[in-house]
């Protein structure tokens, strides 16, 4: 049942996906309703599997298609519902600390050797400040071949009373 569910869901999805881009390239004039009807029966399809498969992976992946989909086809209604993304946000933040603390807390006192746990802290701060440095560098030399600011044209501030002509 949850494999000709998957089955389904991602041949829906795949010809959703041909639907659209044939649309989209102006091979064919589809109407946009024949679009919407594919793109909801194949989210349909895909709900059914998340119904039937109950992990918590696969309904994260179905409601991130969902939520595209309702900002894709209903902008306005999406915007009303980002009060909801406003709580589920602050309860992520207010859940990450004790989250993160009871790890640690775990973490350490499941080991009996406390010099594996030191060991363990030295290589994790060794990685922590080399993968940091990286992604540093690889940061800096983005934005330097890049430019981000290169169109912008900025005067500078002058008061309103300045002495300068």
């Amino acid at each position: 049942m949850k494999r000709s569910l998957l089955l389904a869901a991602v041949g829906m999805i795949g010809i959703a996906g041909i639907l659209g881009t044939i649309a989209g390239l102006g091979l064919a004039a589809l109407p946009a309703s024949l679009l919407l009807i594919t793109r909801w029966i194949a989210l349909a399809l895909l709900f059914g599997y998340g119904c039937a498969s109950r992990s918590l992976t696969t309904w994260i992946i179905v409601s991130m298609f969902i939520g595209a989909e309702i900002g894709h086809d209903w902008p306005h209604l999406a915007t009303n519902l980002r009060i909801l993304s406003t709580i589920f946000l602050q309860l992520i933040k207010t859940i990450i600390a004790p989250l993160l603390f009871a790890t640690l807390v775990s973490g350490i006192a499941g080991h009996a050797d406390l010099k594996k746990v030191g060991r363990m802290g030295i290589k994790s701060l060794i990685y922590f400040e080399i993968v940091t440095t990286f992604a540093l560098f690889i940061g800096l030399q983005r934005s330097t071949s890049a430019r981000p600011a290169s169109a912008c044209t900025c005067r500078p501030h002058r008061p309103k009373h300045s002495p300068c002509p």
